[in-house]
């Protein structure tokens, strides 16, 4: 049996710990909200709002032989993005959806090809990317807040307290551009 002073002992060591746990996480969570300040994801979406009212000209051309086909595709096309852009700052997630939506879908019009223009793609592609960036970036803050918020009594790995958080979101499926190429076309 333990005596009593090594059993406070014990308690002040688990104490110091759950102290170093909650100053670690406030310390990255301040970490992850300086990244998500920095983060160029608004002016990604005002350069991809600039870059639609270009494509909705481009739609709006004469076309080639297909162009009657094609009406269907462009206008449900054009809605998404219309869509996506309203509701990118209250709803950031469904944006993103819908974003995926118009990949996943463009190149599926009569007469093939793209129906997003060599510089669009790319853009919202960008924006996909460094939405999902933010996103996770969010959803760890609100992690490590959490974990604050217990005062230690949670442990974030492992650690000696009673309360536990439950696991972190799982990491957002990776996009097809790298995070370098997404803020060179923003910048």
């Amino acid at each position: 049996m333990k005596s009593r002073a090594v059993l406070q002992e014990d308690e002040q060591r688990a104490q110091r710990q759950d102290d170093e746990r909650v100053s670690e996480a406030s310390a990255a969570a301040t970490r992850v909200r300086a990244l998500l300040a920095a983060s160029p994801t608004e002016r990604a979406w005002s350069k991809l709002a600039g870059e639609l009212e270009v494509q909705k000209m481009i739609w709006q051309s004469p076309r080639d032989a297909h162009k009657d086909r094609q009406d269907g595709y462009v206008t449900s096309l054009q809605s998404e993005l219309d869509l996506a852009l309203s509701i990118h700052v209250s709803q950031p997630e469904e944006a993103v959806t819908t974003l995926e939506r118009c990949l996943a879908c463009d190149g599926d019009s009569p007469g093939g090809g793209t129906l997003l223009s060599t510089s669009m793609l790319p853009m919202v592609e960008a924006v996909v990317h460094l939405e999902r960036m933010s996103l996770a970036r969010l959803s760890l803050i609100r992690y490590l807040e959490a974990s604050v918020a217990a005062g230690g009594g949670c442990a974030i790995s492992g650690g000696s307290g009673g309360n536990r958080l439950p696991p972190p979101p799982p990491p957002l499926a990776p996009t097809r551009l790298p995070r370098e190429d997404a803020e060179a076309l923003i910048l």
